[in-house]
């Protein structure tokens, strides 16, 4: 891995941190080819909040929510369905996780808090809560794909945008310009 002084830097700045605190990054290049600033909260317990959607999901009725009349008959389903996998990803177990899960965790390896290096790529990520995202002047703003997702999906989805792990994100140390972490503001080359 061949890694700048810069990102030395932010890895080591992003280390330090140990209690939730806001990360802004600027002028991000996505792989939309999106040019985006980001303010990121680092240090926050991804587990808790898997722990918190299954809480969610343990407690909510399908009336709580907006559910629309297609998608009514689909959301005691999909919500048992979203019970039973948050139950396995949470065990301590790897083999009893999901497969996207095991893919997730089998991708990474953490090299200190709040950085993980992503296996297949050679690249290092940050892992942090998404706060706010917005686009850089100029910045050309790609459309999201058009789904076309079966009615038990589609139901689901109306569960997990309540999720409190909506809006973890990785992001690659390469793809960064300016960081400000920890009140020091770093300078970084993006690598093509």
């Amino acid at each position: 891995m061949n890694v700048s002084i810069q990102e030395l830097q932010l890895l080591h700045e992003a280390g330090q941190i140990e209690t939730p605190q806001f990360v802004s990054i600027k002028n991000y290049h996505n792989s939309k080819g999106e040019v985006c600033n980001y303010l990121i909260n680092l240090g926050t317990n991804y587990q808790n909040a898997k722990e918190a959607d299954q809480v969610f999901l343990q407690f909510i009725t399908p009336e709580d929510l907006d559910f629309t009349d297609e998608l009514k008959p689909y959301a005691e389903e999909a919500q048992q369905i979203l019970l039973e996998r948050s139950t396995r990803n949470l065990s301590d177990n790897i083999d009893d996780h999901t497969n996207a899960s095991k893919g997730q965790i089998q991708a990474y390896d953490k090299v200190v808090p709040n950085v993980r290096h992503h296996l297949a790529s050679d690249q290092l990520h940050v892992f942090g809560k998404l706060i706010r995202k917005s686009y850089a002047e100029g910045s050309i703003r790609v459309a999201a794909p058009i789904r076309n997702s079966k009615p038990l999906t589609r139901a689901q989805r109306v569960f997990t945008k309540n999720y409190a792990t909506n809006g973890y994100l990785t992001l690659k140390f390469s793809n960064m310009v300016a960081v400000k972490i920890n009140g020091k503001e770093l300078t970084l080359t993006l690598n093509d």
